[in-house]
């Protein structure tokens, strides 16, 4: 049977078969605006199938991933195959959207909506449910499109090679594509504004429009990297050739890196919470670069001399990255145990682990090295799809073990019932949360019976939203009052300030976030900064790059934010204690607040923050 890759192999000669794949593509990426646009108006009208959790997530993520696949597929597999594919991509899609809205039964709302303001509105989709999908879809499709082409289960190395590296290019050029387009269109409604073509100039902004646009867009670019193929290898050929000469200033970097640890120690690195990610980080690099430079060569002969070298100590640096990132790991782990980000990064390690040992392995082997690499790209290929099903299904799900696991430190006494944190179950413990905090309102399982009932009970009746990812829940007056340190002398905040309703829309993501998060700590100031009566309250957060930020309360009885200070002032620990012990005096400024027509405006001086430095 003649697939549909062979016709379009040909479309140079067959204008006319170049033209029908072709508008089937932009057919498909019109339907799929047209249905992306349809979900996003029933979402800002909280009507059907916005007002179903189910309906939802299952319509959402199939139109968001199944027209791609169906662009790409088409050219490279026959009808039947293709079929078949998007079958069982919709099946895929389907388990997984409806597992992640189930898990969240029970569950208050996520950072995604505000309930005092749609209470009828679905539970969205989480966002890993759009991010590890994309990846485990665009996996499977290389395999399968590789398997029809080679016609086996297994393909060759070349084939997986060649294919992951075409849709990945075809992909980016598709994105870069549109991101012009919409230069040119945002161009285009400049120039109908000036000539008074007011309509046209706001049809950009449009979503009934820029929806359907942006999708046409990305389809059409797809197409046209089949109507010129030779444009599309060369781009890859370049772009792996460039990538293949960053590899050694990486091995570089990253063996400086390694070499400075027993000298420097670790501290700096687990000061940053974070070092496990950037380790991940820089692992995956390795893996992306070594690919780029080795390719499908059979030989190392066909492979530069720097690039070639280069590769196989990059093999052996990914093995102590990871060996560090699980030890940091470890240590959260063993202190708090694990939480659901514990255990999504536990999960990445696992596979960076796998690749760092094969690595490491085929490069120790004098012959034929390029043979275990390629093997091991193909088998973790296999163990990412295996990961990404068992963490969206109960058999891994990260708020499953992660619920089981504190709730065992509580029980074994690893963490006091005063320090054990109930809200997360609450908040990031999904359905499996629910349960646990209900478990241990019926049963307690210690001596501190009565107050773990309680917290128990008090957390589940929790119902405030989280208003940034992964945080508990939004701050209330006493999470506020139990936030803020008053370092001024003989000086408390007044009660107006915590009582204030910070959650307001004018407030929500303005402010040090002590204001709006529990358990997020930060310092006041009581300082007068103007001439009318009263003291205002100054606000330092101690997130990383927060922003001082003055507060003082209006004519309408409200807090709100005066003024701002430079983000380096919070540094000033000798600044910080003078202002503390009232050590300060106010000095008026040579620039004014103009009054034109009967509205104030007032200056910004421009080079504040040049003639400010911490003495």
């Amino acid at each position: 049977m003649e697939t549909l890759e062979e016709k379009s192999n040909e479309v140079t000669t067959q204008p006319e078969l170049s033209r029908r794949i072709g508008l089937i593509r932009l057919v498909i990426g019109l339907t799929q605006g047209l249905i992306l646009y349809w979900l996003y108006r029933s979402v800002e009208t909280v009507q059907w199938p916005a007002t179903d959790a189910y309906s939802l997530t299952v319509l959402l993520i199939v139109a968001l991933f199944i027209p791609i696949l169906f662009i790409l597929g088409i050219g490279d597999l026959t009808r039947k195959q293709l079929g078949m594919w998007i079958a069982g991509a919709v099946l895929i899609c389907v388990f997984l959207a409806l597992y992640d809205v189930w898990r969240a039964v029970g569950s208050p709302p996520s950072e995604w909506r505000d309930p005092n303001r749609n209470p009828s509105l679905a539970e969205l989709p989480s966002f890993t449910l759009f991010l590890f999908p994309a990846v485990g879809l665009f996996i499977t499709h290389v395999l399968v499109t590789a398997g029809c082409k080679d016609r086996r289960y297994l393909a060759r190395y070349e084939t997986y090679f060649g294919i992951a590296w075409k849709q990945a290019v075809r992909l980016t050029l598709a994105l870069v594509f549109s991101g012009l387009g919409w230069l040119i269109l945002l161009l285009g409604s400049e120039l109908f504004d000036l000539a008074g073509l007011t309509y046209m100039a706001k049809l950009v902004y449009k979503e009934w429009f820029s929806i359907p646009v942006t999708l046409v867009m990305v389809s059409g670019a797809i197409h046209l990297t089949d109507v010129k193929p030779a444009i599309l290898s060369a781009i890859r050929h370049l772009l792996l050739t460039l990538l293949s000469f960053l590899l050694p200033l990486a091995v570089l970097l990253i063996a400086i890196f390694l070499a400075s640890l027993p000298f420097q120690g670790f501290s700096k690195l687990w000061s940053t919470n974070f070092a496990t990610g950037i380790l991940l980080a820089a692992s995956a690099g390795l893996v992306v670069l070594i690919n780029a430079a080795l390719q499908d060569h059979e030989s190392t002969t066909q492979i530069s001399v720097l690039p070639r070298h280069s590769a196989r100590l990059a093999c052996l640096l990914i093995l102590p990255l990871v060996v560090i990132g699980c030890y940091a790991l470890g240590l959260r782990v063993q202190i708090y145990g694990w939480t659901t980000e514990r255990i999504i990064a536990a999960a990445c390690l696992g596979i960076a682990m796998t690749y760092a040992v094969g690595y490491a392995v085929a490069t120790l082997r004098h012959h034929r090295w390029l043979g275990l690499v390629a093997r091991v790209n193909v088998f973790v290929s296999f163990l990412v799809l295996a990961v990404i099903l068992a963490l969206f299904s109960p058999l891994m799900d990260p708020a499953r073990i992660s619920v089981a696991n504190q709730v065992a430190r509580l029980q074994n006494g690893q963490v006091a019932a005063k320090d054990f944190d109930f809200e997360y179950l609450r908040f990031e413990g999904k359905r499996y949360g629910q349960v646990a905090l209900a478990e241990l309102q019926r049963t307690p399982p210690t001596q501190e019976a009565e107050f773990i009932k309680a917290a128990a009970a008090k957390a589940a009746s929790e119902t405030d939203v989280p208003w940034d990812f992964g945080n508990g829940k939004a701050a209330r007056a006493d999470d506020v009052k139990a936030n803020i340190q008053v370092k001024t002398l003989a000086a408390t905040l007044p009660d107006s300030f915590y009582r204030q309703d910070w959650s307001q829309e004018e407030f929500r993501f303005k402010g040090p976030q002590c204001l709006h998060r529990a358990k997020t700590p930060c310092t006041a100031y009581t300082v007068d900064f103007d001439t009318e009566h009263g003291d205002e309250i100054l606000l330092i957060d101690q997130q990383p790059n927060a922003i001082p930020t003055v507060f003082k309360m209006t004519q309408d009885g409200q807090w709100r934010a005066l003024a701002e200070l430079p983000d380096d002032f919070a540094q000033c620990s000798h600044q910080l204690d003078q202002l503390a012990a009232g050590n300060f005096k106010r000095v008026e400024t040579s620039v004014k607040t103009l009054n034109i027509g009967g509205q104030l405006i007032e200056p910004r001086v421009l080079d504040v923050e040049s003639r400010y430095q911490c003495q």
